[in-house]
């Protein structure tokens, strides 16, 4: 019987030892979690760009179109940016009656090649007998008003179908600096020009034709038709 009571008390005491005399487990620290991105801040809704400021000017401001057109050339040598608005102010008040002492100059081979130029630049101003006057001219000499004659009819407003013919007709055929000019023309008349679509999108994906031609493309898909002018200029 002592023995008996000697093993079960032998037996208690281990469990005692591996049971309730053992030290309690540590307690486990947690893994830190891992920090959440901040949220990108909400985007700022797009600033449209202000207008730009009209111009007022007086309809006596100048006697007539040659000093109109001598303030002009004052004025672009010098920088002088608000004399040069002010004068094309002018000449978009005045309208289609400076059409016709423009268009004499501009086709006058003995005036001075400034004077023919600023003539064309102000002419953009005269709106649709302006586009009209300038369709008639057959300036092929100098080359600089000739070019110019094609980048006016591209800031003609408000445009015509006439107008898109004619730049359509100068960009896909002829010489090279015709065709970029008049590419960017119809760039700047925008959807209008819609019908140029195709022409622009058969020159851009050419790999023969020249660099600066499918640049000038790819420009005018983009301000004709964006959509279209995107997936051009991803290929």
């Amino acid at each position: 019987m002592a023995k008996r009571l000697s093993f079960a008390w032998w037996v208690g005491v281990m469990t005692l030892g591996m049971g309730c005399g053992s030290p309690a487990p540590a307690p486990t620290t947690p893994a830190p979690q891992a920090a959440r991105p901040a949220a990108p801040p909400p985007k700022a809704a797009p600033v449209a760009p202000k207008p730009a400021p009209e111009v007022k000017v007086d309809a006596n401001a100048y006697a007539g179109v040659p000093e109109a057109l001598d303030a002009i050339t004052t004025a672009i040598k010098a920088s002088d940016n608000p004399s040069v608005s002010k004068v094309e102010a002018w000449f978009a008040l005045r309208g289609e009656a400076s059409v016709g002492e423009l268009t004499a100059i501009i086709k006058d081979d003995t005036a001075e090649l400034d004077r023919r130029l600023y003539a064309c630049r102000v002419m953009a101003k005269t709106g649709k007998k302006g586009g009209e006057a300038l369709l008639s001219l057959d300036v092929k000499e100098p080359e600089l008003v000739r070019l110019r004659i094609v980048d006016t009819l591209g800031r003609i407003k408000p445009s015509s179908p006439e107008i898109v013919a004619h730049l359509k007709k100068l960009g896909f055929e002829g010489e090279v600096r015709t065709r970029q000019t008049a590419i960017a023309s119809l760039a700047r008349i925008g959807p209008p020009a819609k019908e140029v679509v195709p022409d622009l999108e058969k020159l851009l994906n050419d790999t023969q034709a020249d660099e600066g031609l499918r640049k000038e493309a790819g420009k005018a898909l983009k301000a004709i038709d964006p959509r279209k002018g995107l997936m051009g200029l991803a290929q």
